[in-house]
C-alpha cells in the first residue's frame, strides 16, 4: 500500500501507525530514557567504544545504539559481548549501503551475549547482532539467556558456525523468550532450552560444517538435535529447522538426530514451519520420554517423519499466526501475513509489545486491549487461510521500541481466535544516523 493512499477518514495507514508510535511510546521515551552510542572508532557524540562499559553505564529502560563498521581494523573481531542484567534495548545499525531490500546490518559480537535477571513486567531486547565462531576460534561465541521471569526478545540475530566446537546457544529458566528473524548456522550443539518458554518466528536453523581446515581450529565431532527441549515449551512459526545426519550417541533416531528433540516438553509447530526439509534429512522431531511429551501441529507445517516414535502424543490443530515477511525497516516497504481460518477474516492490529501477554479465552494477547490500533480487516483465502497486508514503514519510526503485529480472527462458523504475535523492532534507515 502506498503511503499516500488515504483511508476513509483521510489518513494513510503509514501515518496512522506513526501517530500510534508517538502516542504509545513517546511519553515514556521522553520521560526516562537515555540513549548511549557505541562506535569502535569513537568520534563526536560517541559515549563508548565498546559494549560492556555502555551496558554498565545504562539504567533500566535505556537504549544502546551500536554502529556496524564496514572496514575491520587489524586484530578487531567485533564488540566484546556484554553481560546484560537489566531491561535494555541494544540494537545495531549501519551507515553503509544496504544489501537486500528489508535488510538490516548486523553488528559483529566477539564472545557470548549473556542476558539474565529480567524481572516480571520488564522487556530486554537485543537486535541486529551477529556472532561468527571462525573469526576467533579460541573464544566461545553465541547467546546465553537464563533466569529471566520477564520477556527477552532476540530480533534479527545471527550465529555462524561452520564446523567448530566453540558455540553456545542456551536458554534456561526463562518465562518468555521471543526469537524472530534469526539466521543460525550451528555446529557441535544446537539451541538448548531448559525449563523455559520459547517462541521462534521467521528464522532459519541449519547445520554448519565443511569449513576449510586451518591451523589451530578445533572441529566439532558430535551430532545433535537442532533444538532440544527439556521441561520446556516451544512454538515455531514460519521457520526452517534441519536435523543432523546419522551419528552415534544416546539420542539417535533412525537415520540421524531429529530437528527437534523433546524431553518432558511440548512443541507447537505452526504454519509454514519446515522441519528437516530435505527428503534425505533425518526425522523432524523425536522424544526421549514420549508419554511425557506433546506435539501440536498445524496442517500447513511440513515435517519429514520417516520413522516411528510410539507413545508420542501428536494432535492436529489450527495454529494461526501473524508474521512480518522480512525485517521492518524505516522508510522501506514491508508485508505482514496472517495465516488463519480458511475463508475467514482477520482484524490485524498493531501496538507496542506488552511486557507480558494478557491471557484471553482465545489465546495470549500481546497487544494492549485498551490501546489496540486496528490496521486492516483481511479476508483469508479459502484454500490456505492466508491474507496479506503491505505498507511503508514511516521514516521517523523509533528503532528502540519493541512493537508487535497480532490479529483477531473469525472463522466462517463464527469461532473467534487470536494469532501468534509478530514482535519486531524497526531497522534503522541506511545512510542516516539515529
Amino acid at each position: 500500500m502506498n503511503k499516500h493512499v488515504l483511508t476513509a477518514d483521510g489518513c494513510s495507514w503509514s501515518w496512522r501507525l506513526l501517530l500510534a508510535l508517538m502516542l504509545t511510546c513517546g511519553l515514556p521515551l521522553l520521560r526516562s530514557q537515555t540513549v548511549w552510542r557505541v562506535d569502535y572508532a569513537g568520534g563526536p557524540g560517541v559515549h563508548f567504544t565498546d559494549l560492556p562499559p555502555a551496558v554498565a553505564a545504562a539504567q533500566p529502560g535505556d537504549t544502546i545504539f551500536c554502529t556496524a563498521i564496514s572496514t575491520r581494523p587489524s586484530g578487531w573481531e567485533g564488540y566484546l559481548a556484554p553481560v546484560v542484567d537489566k531491561p535494555l534495548t541494544i540494537t545495531g545499525f549501519s551507515l553503509g549501503a544496504p544489501g537486500l531490500p528489508g535488510a538490516t546490518a548486523r553488528v559483529q559480537i566477539d564472545g557470548v551475549i549473556e542476558i539474565s535477571g529480567i524481572l516480571p513486567g520488564q522487556v530486554c531486547t537485543v537486535a541486529n547482532v551477529t556472532c561468527a565462531t571462525f573469526l576467533r576460534p579460541a573464544r566461545t561465541h553465541g547467546y546465553h539467556v537464563h533466569d529471566c521471569s520477564g520477556t527477552v526478545i532476540l530480533d534479527g540475530v545471527d550465529l555462524f558456525n561452520l564446523g567448530l566446537a566453540n558455540q553456545r546457544f542456551r536458554i534456561e529458566r526463562c518465562a518468555s523468550v521471543l526469537i524472530q528473524g534469526g539466521d543460525f548456522t550451528l555446529a557441535g550443539s544446537g539451541i538448548e532450552v531448559v525449563d523455559s518458554t520459547l517462541a521462534i518466528q521467521r528464522s532459519l536453523c541449519v547445520i554448519g560444517g565443511g569449513f576449510p581446515p586451518l591451523p589451530g581450529y578445533t572441529f566439532a565431532t558430535t551430532t545433535f538435535p537442532m533444538l532440544s527441549l527439556l521441561r520446556s515449551s516451544a512454538t515455531l512459526s514460519s521457520c526452517t529447522l534441519c536435523g543432523h545426519p546419522a551419528g552415534t550417541g544416546p539420542y539417535v533416531f533412525g537415520p540421524g538426530r531429529p530437528a527437534v528433540l523433546l524431553d518432558q516438553s511440548t512443541l507447537r509447530i505452526g504454519p509454514y514451519t519446515n522441519l528437516s526439509p530435505s527428503q534425505s534429512s533425518p526425522p523432524g522431531y523425536g522424544a526421549v520420554n514420549p508419554p511425557q511429551c506433546l506435539v501440536r501441529r498445524d496442517q500447513r507445517a511440513v515435517v519429514v517423519t520417516t520413522w516411528g516414535n510410539p507413545g508420542l502424543p501428536v494432535f492436529w490443530e489450527p495454529i494461526h499466526s501473524t508474521t512480518t515477511s522480512f525485517s521492518v525497516v524505516a522508510d522501506e516497504p514491508y508485508t505482514v501475513r496472517v495465516d488463519g481460518p480458511s475463508s475467514g477474516f482477520a482484524l490485524l492490529g498493531f501496538d507496542q509489545l506488552l511486557p507480558a501477554p494478557s491471557p484471553t479465552p482465545f489465546g495470549d494477547l500481546w497487544l494492549d486491549p485498551y490501546r489496540f490500533t486496528p490496521v486492516a480487516i483481511l479476508p483469508l483465502a479459502a484454500t490456505t487461510g492466508e491474507g496479506t497486508w503491505n505498507d511503508l514503514c514511516p521514516a521517523a519510526a523509533p528503532i528502540d521500541v519493541p512493537f508487535v503485529f497480532q490479529s483477531l480472527t473469525i472463522a466462517p462458523d463464527g469461532t473467534l481466535g487470536i494469532t501468534l504475535p509478530s514482535p519486531f523492532t524497526v531497522g534503522w534507515e541506511y545512510f542516516r544516523i539515529p
